[in-house]
């Protein structure tokens, strides 16, 4: 006694700009995936139809462009009086965008993966040091803070607490934060709502 419906959510800067609905008929196609055994654990791609050319991203800026922009797929069902409810599947960077104008409408494939990669490729720019007797969650949430700040965290107070840490330019942030939680004992992901969780 219900129709499956999904949306997509456009965010820059963690506000919401467009959102793709069913209604529309825009999105003709998506995946998302999760590997808990993966370092980022979540992946997503998603296809849209654009026939006049509107959503092509030609400068960085653009809604669709990769630098910064992501996007929240959402899964849903609707009841036969209209009410609607959406579950959340992830928040995903954009990390590629392609273009296909070879069928009979031009249409744009989106790839990406969640919150875990951004930190993982903002590499330390310089040396970090997190100090003996920290608090595991103190000492993640401090790394991830510093180079990526604006996160939100669910890490759920933890009485372990860290040896003397040293991390060196250009090290994983992301790979360093896992090492500390599982060294506690613990696994470490953003969940479907881009909340960093222990």
């Amino acid at each position: 006694p219900h129709v499956q419906i999904a949306k997509v959510e456009i965010l820059v800067d963690n506000v919401v700009e467009y959102t793709f609905e069913d209604s529309n008929s825009l999105v003709v196609e998506g995946q998302v995936g999760f590997d808990r055994t993966n370092n980022i654990r979540g992946t997503a791609s998603l296809t849209i139809q654009d026939p006049t050319g509107s959503f092509v991203p030609s400068n960085p800026s653009d809604l669709l462009a990769p630098y910064g922009t992501e996007f929240k797929v959402y899964r849903g069902i609707e009841y036969p009086d209209g009410t609607q409810e959406y579950m959340s599947l992830g928040i995903f960077g954009v990390r590629t965008v392609s273009i296909d104008d070879s069928g009979p409408s031009l249409s744009i494939r989106m790839d990406g993966s969640d919150r875990s990669e951004k930190v993982s490729r903002a590499k330390f720019l310089r040396g970090c040091s997190i100090a003996s007797g920290t608090p595991t969650d103190t000492a993640i949430k401090t790394i991830i803070d510093q180079q990526v700040p604006g996160y939100t965290f669910d890490l759920g107070g933890n009485i372990q607490t860290t040896p003397t840490l040293l991390y060196q330019l250009s090290e994983d942030p992301w790979e360093a934060c896992q090492t500390i939680a599982a060294n506690a004992g613990n696994e470490l992901y953003f969940n479907n709502d881009g909340v960093v969780v222990m």
